[in-house]
């Protein structure tokens, strides 16, 4: 959320929304903040974090790449 590197335009949807129209990626827009429900994620797979919010602009974009998030790369990128 609010990566404005990904998103320079600042339109919130810009990215979401690219997701599906460019990679057919299905599902709500769904925060995985608060970890896997269950089915994991709502089986969504247009997934967000803000937990990176507060990081200057280059480490809010990069923050997702960082440990912690390999659960949910796991599941976007091995359906």
């Amino acid at each position: 959320m609010n990566d404005t590197i990904a998103n320079p335009s600042g339109i919130s949807t810009q990215v979401t929304d690219a997701w599906t129209t460019y990679f057919g990626m299905t599902g709500s827009v769904t925060n995985v903040d608060g970890g896997p429900g269950s089915p994991a994620y709502g089986n969504s797979h247009r997934l967000t974090t803000n937990i990176c919010g507060a990081q200057a602009a280059l480490l809010r974009h990069n923050c997702p790449m960082a440990n912690g998030f390999q659960t949910v790369w796991d599941y976007v990128s091995y359906p």
